[in-house]
């Protein structure tokens, strides 16, 4: 069935549930069904039942302001948890000086002209110049065209022809960015920075792998270097929230598990809680090992703020209930004990981080968020009718429309969006089991385009998923 196009996604979204919208002093606004205003406070429900505000930090309530929530955060009522699916900085254009005509021969590397130009023994500077563009060239192709692992040996060996060269260097690391692989990145920016100290390219990516590592006071110092020698407004910005991060976590007190190093303000948790949250974290990834049959290499950083202190680091949507970019970011205020609200949080961004490791941050956000709402044990049966007189209406999102973090999308499309990721998930899993998931990360871990890796795994095209959703959600809807 076709779909339909984004203005029409505004109207025919109108089928869901009207919702009031809470919204408090300091500016938060929180989207809620059944909202009942009394002198004692204002009371809603959320799927894990009843919660009343304080009426001293409330606003206003704007009556039938938006669509009902898919999910709650912990604690508040508030909708949807969302994970980054793609770096923080952008992977730069590769090509130095143009190259020959003949890297690229009939829609391939031309590999054999490559290693003719790796192995002249004396190269004059412009033949030098000629060899570096070709190879990075060469690399650029292959990354464009998801061959990651093709794109990585070709840096490797144009670094091996030129080891002295910053710029292939830099090539080899965004490689290895791509892949997930962090610390042969680092290795590998720190020699070029050696070699090229004064690179602002090479600093901001230096910057990106520190702070994604979590040593966040030397991406800050590396990233002002960087803004020193050519002010970018990129870098401005992931300076700016690495200042706000250490900013708010500087009184922070860490506590550690296995596979986990929780981060807390000292007075938020006491320390029965603290156990209970890491040992929640480590159940949850038991199960997430069995699931998804991988085990990430290094520790998992949690971390837990108030609910300003998170949207003030964050600078997330007002719906985002938990943030995972790399990092396990949650907004914790007025619990004592676990609840399954909190555990259900933890689950979903615990499949993120599993997700982002076995696909090695390729995985499309429609499949990361439907695979996280099945880690919380969700299920789509409760939307089915509402999804089906959408795509009944030609109404459903584009699955190629949701390829990036919810976190950019219209705040009225994303109960839909999450909901129709569950669906499509459970879809494809009920068809090939959930092993077959797994194996479609693989091949986007590899590079493949999700297109491609569909094909591959469950003989389906995008169009084709879509297609078949309909018949899903007949089924659900009627079970």
């Amino acid at each position: 069935m076709p779909l339909c196009r984004p203005l029409v996604w505004l109207t025919a979204l109108a089928c869901w549930a009207a919702a009031d919208t809470i919204v408090l002093k300091n500016g938060r606004r929180i989207l809620a069904e059944k909202v009942i205003e009394s002198e004692r406070g204002v009371t809603y429900e959320t799927a894990e039942g009843v919660v009343t505000l304080p009426r001293s930090i409330v606003d206003h309530v704007d009556r039938d302001g938006a669509m009902p929530p898919v999910s709650s955060g912990p604690g508040t009522g508030q909708p949807g948890t969302t994970a980054s699916t793609r770096p923080a900085v952008r992977v730069p254009s590769l090509a130095g000086p143009a190259p020959p005509e003949r890297v690229i021969v009939d829609g391939q590397v031309d590999r054999r002209y490559l290693e003719d130009l790796a192995r002249q023994p004396a190269l004059s500077p412009a033949g030098r110049e000629t060899m570096v563009a070709s190879f990075l060239s060469a690399v650029e192709f292959e990354i464009g065209h998801g061959r990651l692992s093709a794109a990585l040996e070709l840096a490797k060996r144009g670094v091996d022809a030129a080891p002295g060269d910053p710029r292939l260097l830099l090539g080899q690391a965004v490689v290895l960015i791509q892949q997930r692989e962090l610390r042969q990145a680092r290795e590998v920016l720190l020699r070029a920075r050696t070699l090229a100290p004064n690179s602002a390219e090479v600093l901001k990516f230096l910057g990106f792998v520190e702070y994604s590592s979590d040593r966040v006071e030397e991406a800050i110092k590396t990233w002002k270097r960087a803004q020193t020698l050519a002010p970018n407004a990129e870098v401005q910005q992931l300076l700016e929230r690495a200042e706000r991060e250490t900013a708010a976590e500087e009184r922070f007190q860490e506590a550690s598990s296995v596979h986990f190093t929780l981060r807390f303000e000292g007075r938020q948790i006491t320390t029965d809680f603290r156990e209970q949250i890491l040992d929640t974290l480590e159940e949850l990834y038991r199960q997430q090992e069995r699931d998804l049959e991988v085990s990430p290499r290094e520790p998992i950083l949690v971390i837990l703020y108030t609910s300003q202190a998170f949207y003030d680091v964050t600078q997330a949507p007002s719906w985002t209930g938990a943030l995972n970019d790399g990092k396990i970011r949650v907004p914790l205020e007025g619990l004592e004990t676990m609840t399954p609200a909190l555990r259900s949080v933890l689950a979903h961004e615990m499949v993120h981080t599993f997700v982002r490791y076995r696909s090695r941050g390729r995985c499309p956000a429609w499949l990361n968020e439907g695979l996280a709402q099945l880690g919380e044990g969700r299920s789509s049966t409760r939307f089915a009718a509402r999804l089906l007189d959408l795509y009944q209406k030609a109404a459903l999102l584009p699955l190629a429309s949701l390829n990036e973090s919810y976190s950019g999308l219209d705040q009225r499309l994303v109960p839909a969006a999450y909901a129709q990721s569950l669906a499509v998930v459970e879809m494809l899993r009920d068809r090939e089991g959930l092993p077959s998931l797994g194996r479609l990360l693989d091949r986007l871990a590899g590079g493949e385009s999700v297109g491609a890796a569909l094909r591959a795994v469950f003989g389906l095209s995008l169009a084709e998923v879509e297609e078949q959703l309909g018949a899903f959600l007949q089924r659900k809807a009627g079970s």
